[in-house]
């Protein structure tokens, strides 16, 4: 992501959640943030320290697109209902 359009944390969290895709950030004061995709239930895919809510949010997004390519976080939720409801292409073709 370029640095002069960074990424807002707060849009990359609510975009994170309304996909379904599990994610921590611990805010350590003297230490930056560590940030984690994926969850203590099924286990982190991947962390990261970060110095900022800028570079948390970019990690997070280039994560999210690395580890759930086929995701409504990656496709949209538009594309991904039609790659994912074969009720939706029938729809589309009648």
């Amino acid at each position: 992501m370029s640095k002069k359009n960074p990424l807002d944390l707060g849009t990359v969290i609510d975009a994170l959640y309304a996909g379904e895709i599990n994610f921590s950030i611990t805010v350590l004061w003297d230490g930056g943030m560590m940030v984690k995709l994926g969850d203590e239930l099924n286990g982190f895919l991947v962390e990261q320290e970060c110095r900022n809510a800028f570079e948390a949010a970019e990690f997070l997004d280039a994560a999210a697109r690395q580890h759930f390519p086929e995701s409504s976080y990656v496709l949209g939720r538009e594309d991904w209902k039609q790659r994912t409801d074969p009720s939706e292409e029938r729809h589309k073709n009648n």
